[in-house]
C-alpha cells in the first residue's frame, strides 16, 4: 500500500503491483470504510489519547511535569468494516490486528445481535461515524 498527502486536503492512496479488480477491491472498501455506515456487519472503534493533567503538572517544569500526565483514550467514532472483510471472523481478527497496529485500539464489534446492536444503535444515536463522504478520483500513475 502506497499513501501520499496531496495539497487541497487529499490523500492519494494505491496498491502497488496491484490489477484493476484488486484496485477497485481496495477503492470500494475504503470507501466503505471511511463513510458513513447503514447496516453494517461489524464496526470498529477509533479511539484518540487525550492528556489528563492534575495540578502539579502545571506548578513543575515541563519534564517532570510531563510524569505526572495521564493518557486517556477517547472514542471519536465507530467505523464499518468493508463487506469483503466481515465475511468471517479470522478476516475481522486479520483486519482488527492491522488496526490497532495502524489506527487505534479496540476490538471489532459484530452488530447482528446482543450487546453489539445496542453498541450500534447507541452509535448512530450519537452519531459516531464519519460524517463526511469520501470521494473517489481516478488517477494515473
Amino acid at each position: 500500500l502506497i499513501g501520499t498527502e496531496r495539497t487541497g486536503g487529499y490523500a492519494r492512496f494505491y496498491v502497488q503491483n496491484a490489477n484493476a479488480a484488486e484496485n477497485k477491491l481496495f477503492a470500494d472498501s475504503s470507501l466503505e470504510l471511511a463513510s458513513p455506515f447503514r447496516r453494517p456487519r461489524y464496526i470498529v472503534p477509533f479511539f484518540v489519547e487525550h492528556v489528563v493533567r492534575n495540578p502539579l503538572t502545571g506548578w513543575m517544569p515541563n519534564l517532570i511535569g510531563k510524569i505526572f500526565e495521564v493518557k486517556k483514550p477517547a472514542l471519536i467514532r465507530y467505523h464499518a468494516l468493508p463487506g469483503v472483510l466481515s465475511r468471517n471472523k479470522d478476516i475481522v481478527d486479520i483486519f482488527q490486528k492491522h488496526w490497532n497496529v495502524s489506527v487505534s485500539t479496540g476490538d471489532a464489534v459484530y452488530t447482528q445481535q446482543g450487546n453489539g446492536q445496542e453498541i450500534l444503535d447507541a452509535a448512530r444515536a450519537e452519531n459516531r461515524m464519519p460524517k463526511s463522504i469520501p470521494r473517489l478520483r481516478e488517477c494515473f500513475l
